[in-house]
């Protein structure tokens, strides 16, 4: 257990600060490397900047219903905002459009 300490934080790019509230210290792994851990909230506004949403892939085992599989992730995580896409389906669609038009230079 340690004490909280105030720290004043800079980031190296646009030299503005901020400050934080260190309240444990990690050892060192390939995890945690080198930094700071915080929040999404906490960057967002010391920096005066909106991260990008994280993005997580997730490969699903033969034979499993991705409509489904979809259907229960956002439900589970309705209150993240979690919006599920099958990155399949979404080229078979992008690529069922580009044969269409393929074809239709071809006929011409």
């Amino acid at each position: 257990m340690m004490q909280p300490i105030q720290l004043e934080v800079r980031d190296p790019n646009s030299e503005a600060t901020f400050d934080v509230t260190i309240i444990g210290v990690l050892e060192q792994s390939a995890i945690t490397g080198f930094g700071l851990i915080t929040s999404q909230d906490t960057l967002e506004k010391g920096l005066n900047i909106h991260l990008p949403e994280p993005t997580y892939f997730v490969r699903l085992a033969d034979g499993v219903d991705p409509v489904a599989t979809s259907t229960a992730l956002e439900s589970a995580f309705l209150k993240n905002g979690l919006e599920s896409v099958d990155l399949i389906q979404e080229l078979r669609d992008t690529m069922a459009i580009q044969l269409v038009f393929q074809q239709l230079l071809l006929a011409s």
